[in-house]
């Protein structure tokens, strides 16, 4: 007998079946007009959070392997990238529409 619930198998290779939070921060070596498809892309995001330099919050459905190769594809040789999931409880200083976004697509899971 298993006690995890069933969740639907995603319907493409390398999507979830829901929507799931990611924390993306890069440092990108170049001009900022050399990354316009990085930041066209994170903008076309389920939803998005950009308030600190560097650092997206986005939520997409893509497995976690296939979002980090879909940003390395959109950035250049020696730039940095760090892909992880978002979960809270989260602190820090922010503006309360930062933190409005954040509680409602973080999950507190600790």
């Amino acid at each position: 007998m298993s006690f995890l619930a069933r969740v639907a198998p995603p319907s493409d290779a390398g999507l979830l079946p829901y929507p799931f939070a990611y924390v993306i921060t890069y440092e990108l070596k170049g001009p900022p007009i050399l990354y316009q498809d990085l930041f066209t892309y994170l903008q076309a995001s389920d939803g998005w959070c950009h308030w600190v330099r560097d650092t997206w919050l986005v939520v997409r459905r893509e497995t976690l392997v296939v979002l980090a190769n879909q940003l390395r594809q959109k950035i250049k040789a020696g730039d940095w990238l760090m892909v992880m999931p978002a979960k809270g409880p989260i602190d820090g200083w922010l503006p309360p529409e930062a933190w409005d976004w954040i509680n409602k697509h973080v999950p507190r899971e600790w």
